[in-house]
This record gives C-alpha cells, sequence and structure tokens, in this order.
C-alpha cells in the first residue's frame, strides 16, 4: 500500500469542549455555512474538527477533500454519507509557524501558502454547477524544519443545499 500521509491526527467533537463550539460556530459565521457536527433533528452538515502534526518530513501527497465514489460506498461510510453528502467546502487553520517547508500547494491553481499561525484557508471543493473544481487538488509539502500543526473543519453538502452562496 502507497503511503500518501506521515502525520498523527484526531478529531475534536463541537461539544467535546466549549471552545470547540464557538470555533465551530465562529467558523460557520465567516463561511456563511452550517458548521455544527451534529444538531437533532437536522441534516448532517458538518465533520468534527480534524487536528494534524506534521512532524519533521511530514506531507500529505495531492489530493481532493470529498470522497470518491468507492469511498463513499464503504460500509463504513454509508450513514454518514447518506444523511450528509460529501465534502463540500474546507475551513484550515494553520495552529503554529512552521521553520522551513510545510506549504500548503494547490499545483492546478498555481497556488502555495505558508503555514503562518492563526492564518485560515477556505475553499468549496465544488463549482456552483456541482462539478468538482480541479482547482482544489491540493498537497501538503514535507516540513523541513520544525512542526506544522493544522485543524480543518469539512462542510457537507445536504446540510448547507441553501446556505451556501451563489456565484
Amino acid at each position: 500500500k502507497k503511503e500518501y500521509r506521515t502525520s498523527d491526527l484526531s478529531f475534536v467533537k463541537d461539544d467535546d469542549l466549549p471552545m470547540i463550539a464557538r470555533l465551530s460556530k465562529r467558523v460557520g459565521a465567516i463561511t456563511n455555512l452550517r458548521t455544527l457536527q451534529y444538531v437533532p433533528g437536522e441534516t448532517l452538515s458538518a465533520e468534527p474538527f480534524q487536528v494534524v502534526n506534521y512532524g519533521m518530513g511530514g506531507y500529505y501527497s495531492m489530493h481532493y477533500d470529498p470522497f470518491d465514489e468507492k469511498t463513499l460506498n464503504r460500509s463504513d461510510m454509508l450513514v454518514e454519507s447518506s444523511q450528509g453528502g460529501n465534502r463540500l467546502a474546507t475551513f484550515l487553520i494553520y495552529l503554529t509557524d512552521v521553520e522551513r517547508g510545510g506549504s500548503t500547494v494547490f499545483t492546478n491553481a498555481d497556488v502555495a501558502v505558508r503555514p503562518v499561525k492563526n492564518m485560515a484557508l477556505f475553499w468549496y471543493s465544488y463549482k456552483p454547477s456541482g462539478e468538482l473544481d480541479t482547482d482544489t487538488l491540493h498537497a501538503g509539502c514535507p516540513v523541513v524544519v520544525g512542526h506544522k500543526w493544522v485543524t480543518n473543519k469539512w462542510m457537507w453538502l445536504y446540510g448547507n443545499t441553501f446556505t451556501r452562496r451563489c456565484g
């Protein structure tokens, strides 16, 4: 099996800590998307925050954030994907500065972002037409010196069908 990521990660649910729920709501205010993980009686709108540490040499190969059809149809994904759809958008927060390396690169868009503590990136994975935005193909470059800590929140399609800004 090909290794495509070298990192340590964990997930933090919105209701694990009051601070996490506040951060989730703040991401929602910035993006105009529904970001709380579970709201009783409502469609699944987001995943928990993923917290990731890339140590020296840590990287993440080129990828899109939405799941491919094969992954969506795995038995362990069926409930979430049937309730939430796929990953509509990503909000990524850099938790540390990185002395050297660790940039997030979007090769099709010719964009490279150097990690700066407390800076955030946001992107939609799909165009308003519903097709995958190929400019969102991205990777995390290897950390050369230091550690890279990030957290990200993925918002789901079904819970945000009517909240996404048009255009």
